[in-house]
Order: C-alpha cells, then structure tokens, then sequence
C-alpha cells in the first residue's frame, strides 16, 4: 500500500461513510481523516472515530483539488453518482477504498469468495490505471494466499510486469486471457473453507476439505496445484500434530461408542492372492455375514474368481473407476458392519478414499503396505549392483522416498480413519503410529498360516520326505523366503561362500517375486556355490514345503523388514535356528514374547560349527512359545471375534 499512502500524503482526507467499512478500512490505512460525510442527517453534527460527521453538501465548500474522497462504504455504486452530479472525478477526486485491499470488512471468506474472485481483475486493473504497480503486485499476492488456485494468477502478474513497460499490444493480449481465464471459484471457496477451520482450531475438518480439493484436481494432472495442497495439507500436520491426534482421539470415542456390534455386513477389500483365497475359505466356515471386493491384475493367475465364490465383486485393479463398480462398492460401504482392508494398496485408498468411508474402517496389515511408504533403505550394496545389472533401477532404492504426492495423500487420510489395525507384530504397528496421523487401537492378527502346525507334525511324525537334501548334504540352509530383492540374498551368499565347505546346501526359495532379479539370482548363485545353490524356482504347495522345512538346519532372513512371518513361524515350531537383522521389527516382537533369534551379522564372523548349533533347550522352547501364541485355536478365536 505504499504508493497509495504517499499519494494520500499532502492532501486532506475526507472520508465518505460512517459505518463498520468505513471503521474497517481506516483501520487497515493508519491515515488520519480531516471528517466524515454520510447521507444519514440523525448522524450529521456526531463524531465518528473521534472527527465529526458532515453533510456531504460540505464537499461544495471545499477547495478541488486539496483533498481526497474516500468511499469507504458498500453503497459504492449510489455514492460514486451523487459525486459525479456534484462535479467530482473517479479516481481524481474521489475513490472505491474497498478496491484497495482483499476481504477488506473481514468477513467469512465463504461469504465474500464469489466477489472477491469475480473482482479481482477489476482491483488489479484499477491499481494499474493509477499508475500503483508495486500496489497492485502486493494485492495480487493477497489475494493469492487466500485463492490460490484462481487459473488466472501467472497472467495477472505477467500483465503488472508488463505494465510497467507499457507493452500495450502485448497487455491487450494477456488481458483478454484474464477475461476468460479459469476462475477456479469453487475450489478457492473450498480452500478459503479450508483456512477458516484451522483458524477455528478445526484441523481435521481443514484437512478433508484439502484432501477432497485433490480428489476432485486429481483427473486434470495438474502436478503443481497437487503440489500446493499437498504441502498445506503437511504443514497442518506439522504445526497442529497433537491437537489433530486430541481431535482424532475423541471422533474415534464417539464413532466407537456408536458402533452396533450385532447387525450388517463384513466387507473385505482384498488381492486376488492365495492368503485371501485361504482367508475366504476360513470364514465360509463360520456364521458371520462377509463379503468380497477383489482386485485382480488383468492376464495374472487368479486365485478368487466369481465362479467359485459367490458374495465377491470383482475389480480390475488398473480399473477401479469404472462407475457402475464404483456404485456396488459404495452401496456396500453404506450398508457395512466394518470394513476390513487386506493390504492398503493404492487402489484400495483411491476408493475408500473416493466413496467417502469414515467409520469401522480396519487395516488387516501384511508389511510391504507399510514399508513401502516409509523413508527407509530396504536393500544392501549388493542387491543395489544386482538390481542396477538388470536394469531394474526403477525400483525405488529408498522406499517412501519417490511415492505419488496424490496417492500418498488418500494413503494418510484412509489410515487417519481407521479404527484398528490388525496386525501380530506390535513393532509395525508402532511404526504406523510413529510415520503417520492415527488413534487406530492395535489388535492382534495372523490369518491361517498354509504351513500350519499339524501338517508340520504330520511331516515330521510319518519319516517320509519327497526332498532328501541331507543324502548329498550333512547340513541344510534356508535362505530368504521369496523372489523379492528385499531379501537381499546375495550377500549372504559371499558369506556362505567364505566357509569354504562342501557339506552344506542352501535352499533358497523363489516361487514368487521379481522375474528380472530371480533370474540373475540364480546365475549368481550358480557361480559362487555351483550345485549346492538350490533354487525352488517354482510355487510349491504347502505338503511339500512342509517337508522341506523340517530338513532345515538353519535359516537366514537377511531382510531390513518385517517379512517372511509365516515361514518363520512354521521353522520355530519346527525347532529350527533363525538368523536376523535384529533392527527388524520381527525381531523384537518375537523377543518380547521370549522367542530366541540370532543376529545375521554374526555370519561370517562365527566359525562354521557355532553357526549350525542350536541348543536343544532354546530350540524346544521356541516351539513351545510359538505353539502358546499362535496355535491354531487362538486364531480361531481371533476369526470369530472379528468376523462371525
């Protein structure tokens, strides 16, 4: 406002208006005012903001040219002519101060968004007529912080420029773009809506209105007004951490007591994936009311299809839009006892987060669905060389660090709305907690391991066994329990390869995971260990496994993650010695519990023999305590209160 202060310096003010504008603007100008003048006589002869009040008929008597009128009223329009016919100029003798400034009576912005947007081109262009660039810049930037959005903000500052070089053919062009520039009123509405309720101390309210702007931009792929939400929306969450969680924690209260345990339906969202064809068998045994959204990848193997299984609606996962779909999910929703998410893949936040889901909502936990999106190196230098040789370099090499602004905020809102989250490793769910905003209660979960107990005791009770490594090979290792480069196989494998010994084998399987990386496994696993790298390149059913399993002398999960619990599982029944990295959230869960683990680093560095031995104390009492928290009947009990 400095250029207009310096051209109201020198010349008397006389203010046109005595009443919440006028007190408002003079408020915002800090300029002292000689009196005021209003058309109301029951006000004439009073005093207004400490100057007396006038009939406007005095102006007559006042010398053109020593002063300035400033209208300071929302009767612009009625008082601009009354001036005119007593032969006063627009913007000479007299002007519109509620031009000057953005909301300048401080109303409700949901109030004046219309106006201000529909009028700031006008404000801006007034400015420039008199000449004010500077003013006008600084206008422009009010208004930007309050409607950040309006599509017509990078013209109007290119038209202030060029005004200052009086490029008229060129200001033409860009103010005829103005006229019919993307106001995009709705949406700074919204984002005006948005700052109110932080301003009312509101924050998650603010938070769904940033978070519904983005859904509604999503489709335009305009990465930069993303960008700008995505970055209020994390500064809310920084600023305002804990009182979000006081809020949070009371709308869980409220949304829990409300809860109606006795009636409606369990709707799962799940992968077309083996665990979830073995979950949807598990509960068709029981009473309760489920039924099944899956997703599935278009020319993938199916697991769970329509033919079999009839309480399921089917999802292309690379299409989850499509709009009768999206209809059968929602009515679902609506009519939901609780929702039950098995993994929170992309797809999934996309159309919890689309359909508008706030209540009884679960996340059934596997891993990946949280270490994906956390800031963390999952692999070593030597799976990072092997991944750059087969040029799988796209894989993100520091997860959470590359994710899709857009995605990842569905991702936090879905999370910031669950009531539980089902997992059996408490260490994840403290990791939830520690990385994202959520007053979910924690509750513990394992589905049905394939590998369950009483197969492994069959396997081991009857002496039979398809697999005979110990015919070639006094030991037996296990190493890893997938494709997937998180396992970071190689590395254990030049350790291994250290020992210089021919009396063991190691067992690596590879039935699922990444093609490219399991290929360029096996060659290197091939020429460090020759035949006694064995890879089980295909799926192998769960007998089978079994018998694997029970030949095992030693096991190396070299992941820097929770995975692989099922397999762990099943070898501590077994009685089998597990080497880890003890920064592994399964670590330290399974040590709580009194479970005996070893650390991973020790190979290597450990002579041969101590590696192989395995206390039979330690060993019996693994099985035991693995048998104590996760025998099949405790699972069971977990099914039906949950689900029947």
């Amino acid at each position: 406002m400095l250029q207009i202060i310096n051209m109201l310096k020198g010349k008397r003010i006389i203010v046109f208006g005595t009443g919440n504008a006028a007190e408002k603007i003079m408020g915002k100008l800090r300029v002292p005012a000689d009196y005021y003048v209003d058309n109301n006589p029951q006000k004439w002869q009073d005093k207004f903001l400490s100057k007396p009040v006038r009939n406007p008929s005095a102006l007559l008597n006042e010398n053109k040219g020593s002063f300035f009128i400033l209208i300071a009223s929302t009767y612009y329009g009625e008082i601009s002519e009354q001036l005119r016919i007593m032969g006063f100029r627009e913007n000479i003798d007299f002007f519109n101060t509620l031009n000057w400034f953005i909301n300048p009576l401080e109303l409700d912005l949901e109030i004046i968004a219309y106006d201000e947007t529909e009028g700031i081109f006008k404000k801006i262009s007034g400015m420039l007529e008199l000449g004010f660039y500077e003013d006008a810049k600084g206008l422009l930037e009010q208004y930007q912080s309050t409607f950040p959005f309006d599509g017509r903000l990078y013209s109007m500052n290119m038209l202030i420029t060029l005004h200052q070089g009086k490029l008229d053919e060129v200001r033409g062009m860009i103010a005829d773009s103005i006229s019919g520039g993307p106001k995009n009123y709705e949406m700074n509405l919204e984002f005006a809506q948005a700052n109110r309720s932080i301003k009312c101390g509101s924050y998650l309210e603010a938070m769904d209105k940033c978070e519904s702007l983005i859904l509604k931009w999503s489709n335009t792929y305009d990465t930069n007004v993303i960008s700008k939400i995505a970055d209020f929306v994390a500064m809310i969450e920084k600023e305002h951490m804990s009182k979000i969680l006081e809020e949070l924690s009371k709308t869980m209260l409220v949304e829990n007591l409300s809860e109606d345990d006795n009636e409606g339906t369990n709707v799962h969202l799940m992968l077309d994936h083996f665990i979830c064809r073995r979950f949807i068998e598990a509960l068709s045994n029981g009473k309760g009311k489920n039924k099944f959204i899956i997703f599935y990848d278009y020319g993938q193997k199916r697991h769970i299809t329509k033919e079999e299984y009839s309480d399921i609606i089917e999802i292309q996962i690379t299409r989850p839009y499509e709009k009768m779909l999206l209809q059968q999910a929602e009515n679902l929703f609506c009519e939901a006892k609780a929702i039950y998410v098995h993994y929170l893949h992309d797809a999934f936040c996309w159309l919890l987060f689309k359909c508008g889901v706030r209540k009884n909502l679960n996340w059934v936990l596997w891993g990946a669905d949280l270490y994906n999106h956390l800031n963390m190196d999952l692999y070593d230098d030597y799976t990072k060389r092997l991944l750059k040789d087969v040029n799988c370099e796209w894989l993100p090499l520091n997860h959470g660090a590359q994710t899709d602004s857009c995605h990842e905020i569905y991702r936090k809102s879905v999370i910031r709305k669950m009531s539980r989250i089902l997992t059996w490793n408490r260490g994840d769910y403290e990791l939830v907690k520690k990385n994202f905003i959520t007053a979910a209660k924690h509750e513990h979960f394992f589905y049905n391991n394939p590998v369950d107990f009483s197969m492994l005791d069959a396997v081991r009770d009857s002496g039979r066994n398809k697999y005979d490594f110990h015919k070639e090979y006094k030991y037996v290792f296990l190493l890893g329990n997938s494709g997937d480069p998180t396992n970071n196989h190689i590395s254990l494998l030049y350790k291994l390869k250290e020992y210089n010994r021919k009396d063991f084998c190691v067992v690596v399987p590879l039935g699922y995971g990444l093609r490219e990386y399991i290929d360029i496994l096996i060659v290197e696993g091939t020429r460090l260990l020759g035949e006694q790298f064995i890879p089980l390149n295909e799926f192998i059913q769960p007998e089978q496994y079994s018998q694997i399993l029970s030949q095992v002398d030693a096991v190396f999960m070299n992941h820097r993650r929770q995975q692989g619990a099922g397999n762990i599982l099943a070898l501590l029944y077994l009685g089998k010695k597990i080497y880890m990295n003890v920064g592994v959230t399964t670590y330290s869960t399974f040590s709580d519990l009194g479970i005996k683990f070893f650390d991973i680093e020790q190979i290597g560095r450990e002579a041969f023999e101590d590696m192989v031995y395995f206390e039979e104390n330690s060993a019996s009492s693994n099985r035991m305590l693995a048998k104590r928290h996760f025998d099949p009947d405790i699972i069971s009990e977990s099914f039906s209160r949950h689900f029947f």
